[in-house]
């Protein structure tokens, strides 16, 4: 797996320069080295969450040539210094939504929808993460009412958690109990 969110350089995905301070090599490289396999599946995950660096680069433009099967039999790592061939690799990438994704990068992605989840699912996960934080937080039998899990879960989901994943979800309702 190759995270994605938060990424301003394409440098993160090919290798950074030697002559920089803390330069390392890329993550996709890194990858395929974990994998031990020249033909691997790759996941990029949240790739819509990748934003514009200060010069106005996006680091998805690094994807076009890594996609494009003219060009991805040499792509350079530059901090190895090696031409990386993934022509035969697998790109799987995650989003949760195509809002955030370059059109000249989403034209490369055969794109499947998927729904998140609808407010009963997120329901009974909050009322599982609820019992989970009351055990960890060791709020007392007689403090609390039968249906807590249930009202809260539902409160929070309601008022705090409008993305389409859990994450947020779970951490408010985390904050709920700290």
């Amino acid at each position: 797996m190759v995270p994605c969110g938060a990424v301003k350089d394409a440098q993160y995905f090919v290798g950074f320069d030697w002559g920089f301070l803390g330069s390392k090599i890329g993550k996709l490289c890194e990858a395929a080295i974990r994998m031990g396999v020249p033909n691997g599946i790759y996941l990029l995950d949240e790739i819509e969450k990748m934003r514009p660096n200060e010069s106005g680069q996006h680091p998805g433009d690094v994807f076009l040539q890594i996609l494009d099967p003219k060009q991805n039999t040499r792509v350079r790592e530059k901090f190895l210094g090696v031409d990386t061939d993934y022509s035969q690799n697998l790109f799987i990438a995650t989003a949760n939504g195509l809002e955030g994704i370059p059109a000249p990068l989403l034209d490369r992605f055969d794109v499947v929808a998927l729904t998140g989840y609808n407010k009963s699912a997120k329901a009974a996960i909050g009322q599982k993460l609820v019992r989970r934080l009351i055990q960890k937080w060791r709020i007392e039998e007689d403090v609390r009412t039968p249906d807590l899990p249930g009202v809260i879960a539902v409160a929070v989901e309601k008022t705090h958690a409008q993305e389409k994943g859990v994450r947020q979800f779970g951490k408010a309702l985390n904050a709920v109990f700290k």
